[in-house]
């Protein structure tokens, strides 16, 4: 299901590591809390607050929505990076987390472990199903798991090369070249996920 289906109806969403906003300024929303260590100020309708995804400086029950894209896998304590998550998103509201699948590989094989290390990957290189359902299951908040899938991504691997060239002379063409290419995942149903999902429902104590 895409992000959009989550956030249509909702007022207050946080991106954690947003650096820029990017991803915010393409969202209609009555508050848009960026939350980074440096957070680059880009975009006169999002707040940018420079804090630490450990330890946020934001008011507990706040948001309808928070998603963390690619974020988890950096950060030197995952308990207490989900738990904070959990403390500031409202009652029924969601938390959307993408990260890498732990067996990812890019084209050609032998750069993934060069890759990883661009990417900042030095803790973890990603999660499976079963380690990020055993993270969840170590928090204290109660919660449902809403959607919990592998994203097909394999074109994007292919050719992550050359869309990282092509991002950096023009985000708008990178990002209609990556809808067409998950269009194709879709259609053909390629079976070699390796991005994970997973969105959850926060829910009483």
């Amino acid at each position: 299901m895409r992000l959009g289906s989550y956030y249509k109806t909702l007022k207050l969403i946080e991106h954690v590591g947003a650096y820029d906003g990017y991803w915010l300024s393409l969202i209609d929303a009555s508050l848009k809390i960026a939350l980074d260590l440096s957070p680059a100020k880009s975009y006169h309708d999002i707040n940018y607050v420079r804090g630490d995804a450990l330890n946020k400086p934001l008011k507990s029950n706040t948001f309808d929505i928070i998603f963390t894209l690619d974020v988890i896998e950096h950060v030197s304590d995952e308990i207490k990076f989900m738990s904070e998550l959990f403390r500031v998103c409202k009652k029924n509201g969601y938390i959307i987390i993408t990260t890498p699948h732990s067996d990812l590989k890019i084209f050609p094989s032998f750069l993934t472990d060069w890759i990883h290390r661009k990417w900042g990957h030095y803790r973890k290189k990603g999660y499976n199903k079963s380690e990020l359902e055993t993270l969840l299951s170590s928090i204290s908040y109660k919660y449902e798991i809403i959607e919990f899938k592998c994203i097909n991504v394999w074109f994007f691997m292919k050719l992550y090369l050359l869309l990282r060239v092509l991002w950096i002379v023009s985000k708008n063409t990178t990002i209609k070249a990556m809808k067409f290419l998950v269009t194709v995942e879709n259609k053909y149903f390629l079976n070699r996920g390796n991005w994970m999902w997973i969105v959850i429902l926060k829910k009483l104590r």
